[in-house]
């Protein structure tokens, strides 16, 4: 599937969600909401796999501008519960403004987040969280946040990133990110 040259404003749950989807490229999207609610901009779950999202635009599209995994229930996955929520999903070339955290790997088995521009996040840049935890299912892995610019305010209680227990951090490379606080060149 593809999606291309879309804008979606002011949608309230997910402006793209995506349960079991395979091989889609969702590019050149625009995606404006408000910072408020469970929204997601894109959410990728269910068993969803080889899905590429490129050259998009969230500006403040709810609590996790990109969700990558999520929470499904098992007899929702497609075509059945894989023991991974989304799998070899890119992010590339994409702006986010605002949203609570820009991006949540959420019982990822293999994704990347590369080459894209993060500004001023709410409270995290990004969250590596495990939410389904039923037997046969991978802590969330092999994430590749890489490459990346983050304009993020410390302090207030924001942190850069949220790891969540039952996660296999460990195993998530950053790397080549810029990393830069307004607030240090004051």
């Amino acid at each position: 599937f593809t999606v291309e040259d879309c804008r979606i404003e002011n949608w309230g749950g997910s402006g793209i969600d995506m349960v079991g989807c395979r091989g889609g490229v969702i590019r050149g999207c625009t995606f404006e909401d408000s910072d408020s609610g469970a929204a997601s901009g894109i959410q990728a779950k269910g068993g969803s796999k080889q899905v590429t999202i490129e050259s998009c635009r969230f500006v403040h599209a709810g609590q996790r501008a990109l969700n990558i995994g999520g929470s499904t229930g098992l007899a929702y996955f497609r075509p059945g519960p894989g023991g991974f929520e989304a799998r070899d999903v890119t992010v590339r070339g994409c702006t986010i403004v605002g949203s609570l955290a820009a991006v949540a790997f959420v019982g990822v088995d293999g994704a990347t987040f590369s080459f894209n521009t993060i500004y001023r996040p709410g409270r995290w840049a990004v969250r590596i969280l495990q939410e389904t935890r039923e037997p046969g299912f991978v802590p969330c892995r092999r994430g590749v946040f890489t490459d990346n610019i983050v304009v993020f305010a410390a302090g207030g209680g924001a942190r850069a990133i949220n790891i969540g227990d039952g996660t296999d951090a460990a195993s998530f490379a950053f790397e080549r990110n810029i990393w830069f606080d307004p607030a240090s060149a004051a």
